[in-house]
């Protein structure tokens, strides 16, 4: 006979219970101590449904029932936690700083033979045709929907937070939660923060802060601030009214499809042309005389390969273009800039209003580069006629940005002229 001590006489009654619990009986035991910290008692319900939310499986009531009596008290259908002086193990949530993963998009597919790469996406927000933000729409991996379960036990982040740190944030008027990060601390219990599906940002109590689990904040974010492609402003910011509301009418669909021209994945914007899918994006650029387009950005995709495949009723032109200008026989009246810009700086053009340039005259290259590139694409032309063309172009918008560049010196305002749509906003955080 052994003389050894038998100490396992002297073990707690739960310690025996640890020791034989299956992993399934670990996951369950370590999120009810989780719990526990955070609440003092909740229904059978509502824990299955955090522990689904955290882990991503499904537990039967009976298995939740077991391990709940060993350690807590159940009562019907509640587990009354008992108390604890251990730090809770945040391991299933995201608790420092960290940036929410971005979706790839594709400008191209250059390895495959589809070519064009489009995205179904709805319109965020609009700003002007160079600034808006869209969302791409498509098939999800389920981990959003992990934000719907509102029966579910969410964790105040309040003890946790720290700027730049990722978070869910409740909206207590439309009850739904959304993923957010904590851009800073306002004081007064209010905090500034970054909507992150949404790319905007929001003042909320600080208490609406919840720990959001690795599941969710690992979906990849799918908004893109980003600019229309083949069209410019007639300066920085400044855009002709009625190219604002065609773009923003074209853009307001349910069935829109765009295509990146170009993408910048990390920053999360790009250049994207647009489909309706009622009609032609280009066509309007035609018909709208305040749309002005930028012929180098349209010859940049042409030389690429992918220009047919976005404009395919416009795309031959444009090999006249490359080759008119690659033969150097478009001519640059680099005299008529000069004299232009000394005109300007000399002050001697005066507007009615007093200014040292009249706005009108902006306006006046505006259209006749618009008139320019309607006479491009009104019939076919050869080579020589393309040459002609492209120097008309190049004069119109040479005259442009000289007047442009003039008004910005002389501080003009735009603000009382309708043909006109001047937005400055800052960078969005």
């Amino acid at each position: 006979m052994s003389n050894a001590f038998d100490f396992s006489r002297f073990l707690e009654v739960s310690d025996l219970c640890n020791h034989c619990r299956s992993p399934a009986g670990e996951t369950i035991a370590k999120i009810l101590n989780l719990l526990a910290r955070f609440a003092k008692e909740l229904r059978l319900d509502t824990i299955a449904e955090t522990i689904f939310v955290l882990t991503g499986q499904e537990y039967a009531d009976d298995d939740i029932r077991s391990v709940a009596t060993e350690d807590h008290v159940l009562i019907d259908q509640k587990v009354t936690f008992a108390s604890g002086d251990q730090p809770p193990n945040l391991e299933y949530f995201i608790t420092d700083t960290a940036e929410y993963p971005r979706f790839i998009a594709y400008p191209f597919d250059h390895y495959g033979d589809k070519g064009k790469v489009a995205y179904r996406a709805s319109l965020l927000r609009f700003i002007d045709p160079g600034r808006f933000f869209v969302q791409l729409i498509g098939e999800t991996d389920g981990k959003m929907e992990l934000l719907k379960k509102h029966s579910a036990f969410w964790f105040p982040a309040a003890r946790y937070l720290k700027e730049e740190m990722a978070c869910l944030l409740y909206d207590e008027e439309k009850r739904i939660y959304s993923r957010a990060k904590l851009a800073c601390f306002c004081g007064n219990g209010v905090g500034l923060f970054v909507l992150v599906d949404e790319d905007r940002s929001c003042l909320s109590a600080v208490k609406n802060a919840y720990l959001i689990p690795k599941a969710i904040f690992s979906s990849p974010v799918k908004v893109f601030q980003v600019r229309l492609s083949f069209v410019r402003p007639v300066s920085e910011h400044l855009w002709a009214t009625d190219c604002v509301q065609a773009v923003r009418n074209y853009l307001h669909n349910n069935s829109l499809e765009i295509v990146f021209t170009d993408v910048n994945v990390e920053t999360g914007s790009g250049s994207v042309y647009a489909d309706n899918g009622r009609n032609s994006l280009f066509d309007l650029f035609i018909k709208v005389e305040g749309v002005l387009l930028d012929i180098d950005e349209i010859a940049s995709v042409w030389r690429r390969g992918f220009l047919g495949q976005l404009i395919p009723s416009y795309a031959d032109g444009f090999k006249l273009v490359n080759d008119a200008v690659e033969a150097q026989t478009v001519r640059r009246f680099r005299g008529e800039r000069e004299k232009l810009k000394y005109e300007l700086k000399s002050k001697e053009r005066f507007g009615d209003d007093g200014s040292i340039v009249p706005v009108e005259a902006l306006l006046f290259f505006a259209r006749y580069h618009h008139k320019a590139v309607i006479l491009f694409f009104s019939k076919r032309r050869g080579a020589k006629d393309v040459a002609e063309w492209y120097t008309e172009y190049m004069r119109a918008t040479d005259g442009m940005e000289e007047v442009a560049q003039a008004l910005e010196e002389d501080h003009a305002c735009f603000d009382v002229v309708p043909e006109l749509s001047y937005i400055v906003l800052g960078s969005p955080l």
